[in-house]
């Protein structure tokens, strides 16, 4: 297979995986607002006007640059470990368990970027303690959604071959003049 249509491929995985993790990333982001909100977690110091949007935002980012990451992981797994299989003949289950070892692995390198920033930078804002927990549950989350987007993107391939398929058998023979063949 040429590079560049295998670059292309990879490139379609990391968007679609950043595309699923952002929206995680936004209920994260739009939860936590909401929680500051509503009082269940201690009010933000003065900023800007905008700094809940900012808050939303960064949260989208992060998990974005999450799945854009993991996405580069599962097409790397699925190119080397299923590289001789088809849509029709991969396991779903195998499928799954390589999103989800991508999604665990991208989630854990993020979150060891971010602890060594807040390491890095002196200023911890909750115990040692907390912080663990947080940056633990990261990957789990990540880990989860690789399974979801994994499964749904072999559905989703899964369906296309079929109705291409279908449609194949359907179409008309311009060569022989056939008749499009009636289903079933």
């Amino acid at each position: 297979m040429p590079l560049l249509r295998r670059a292309r491929g990879v490139l379609g995985i990391a968007i679609t995986w950043a595309a699923a993790f952002a929206a995680i990333g936004a209920i994260f982001g739009i939860g936590l607002v909401l929680a500051i909100a509503s009082g269940a977690l201690p009010p933000m110091p003065d900023g800007p006007d905008d700094l809940y949007l900012m808050i939303v935002a960064s949260r989208i980012l992060r998990w974005a640059t999450i799945g854009l990451l993991s996405g580069i992981a599962f097409a790397a797994t699925v190119a080397i470990a299923g590289r001789r299989e088809t849509v029709a003949t991969l396991s779903a289950p195998r499928f799954a368990r390589w999103g989800m070892l991508a999604g665990t692995l991208g989630s854990a390198a993020m979150a060891a970027v971010v602890a060594a920033f807040i390491l890095l930078d002196g200023t911890m804002v909750a115990s040692p303690w907390t912080l663990l927990l947080g940056f633990a549950s990261v990957p789990v989350f990540g880990g989860l959604l690789g399974r979801a987007t994994a499964a749904t993107m072999l559905r989703a391939a899964r369906g296309e071959h079929h109705a291409l398929a279908a449609a194949a058998e359907t179409s008309t023979d311009a060569e022989t003049g056939l008749l499009p063949r009636r289903p079933g």
